[in-house]
């Protein structure tokens, strides 16, 4: 009984400092772990064993990966994001289930995005801007971003990376890669090929430098008769660094809220042809797209 009650406390504490310091790494991983252990089962021995047919399969299985995804999180969303929009690929089960994965993420506490620019910067909010809103007014997987004013009154868009996601990384990435050699060699699927460019894209996107960079080139290469059309948000770099990035605050409305674009006045097929002229010039002219 001694050594049992020694053995729980043991455990207790390490799932407690496990979720309290280390972002929950041994705990997603072990969900993931169980999701992909669980797929493999469902289509090697449930499949043509049972009265569930492949549609009932296919639901049950994505259904499991949607809640890994829920309970995980931070890169595991960004992944199912990606996952949901391979309609040329997956069954259209998978396509339904993942696609209620939005942008729309939790956010993170104040005092948590304090701890990132103390990191970062070694200065609270209060010492690095005259503003700074505490709540954030949007939040993905990856990140989150405030309000803010510069000291100077330059009203800006302060994107903060949350915390967790700087310890979970190097996990998330190696239980993807355990994963998908798993599932490869279990169904024979030729995926592990694409694994170390999903790796370096996502390990990217968490190094906001290369995001500022992206937005220098981006402005850089805009079409000469496309001036005036396009705006680059201008990035501050005294404000940014790896997990931070603060760009100029600029008002707008998403593309596709056509209602709200045409109430404006403004003609759709024209910004739908400025769009396609601007992406058509990075790809096939200045060979960077962003």
């Amino acid at each position: 009984m001694r050594r049992a009650g020694l053995l729980g406390t043991a455990l207790a504490g390490a799932w407690a400092y496990d979720t309290v310091e280390g972002g929950g790494k041994f705990n997603r991983s072990a969900r993931a772990g169980y999701v992909a252990f669980a797929t493999f089962v469902e289509y090697k021995f449930v499949l043509g064993n049972s009265k569930d047919s492949l549609s009932d399969i296919h639901r049950r299985v994505a259904e499991r990966w949607l809640w890994c995804v829920k309970q995980n999180g931070g890169l595991y969303s960004k992944l199912a994001q990606a996952v949901a929009s391979m309609n040329h690929v997956l069954p259209p089960e998978y396509l339904d289930t993942l696609s209620v994965i939005q942008d729309k993420a939790p956010t993170v506490g104040y005092d948590e995005v304090e701890q990132v620019l103390m990191q970062e910067f070694g200065k609270r909010s209060e010492e690095l801007f005259a503003y700074f809103e505490k709540d954030a007014i949007a939040s993905a997987s990856v990140a989150q971003v405030h309000r803010a004013t510069l000291k100077d009154g330059t009203k800006v868009a302060v994107k903060i990376q949350k915390p967790a996601i700087a310890k979970q990384i190097d996990a998330d990435l190696f239980m993807y890669r355990g994963m998908a050699f798993f599932l490869e060699k279990a169904f024979s699927l030729p995926i592990m090929w694409s694994i170390p460019y999903t790796c370096a894209q996502l390990r990217q996107e968490t190094d906001f430098r290369i995001e500022a960079e992206n937005a220098a080139l981006a402005e850089a290469n805009i079409e000469p008769a496309l001036r005036g059309h396009i705006t680059i948000p201008k990035v501050y770099p005294e404000h940014s660094s790896k997990r931070v990035l603060t760009c100029e605050w600029i008002d707008g409305v998403k593309i596709t809220d056509v209602k709200t674009i045409r109430s404006m006045g403004l003609d759709t097929a024209e910004i739908m042809d400025v769009v396609s002229r601007f992406f058509s010039h990075q790809l096939f002219v200045s060979g960077h797209l962003q």
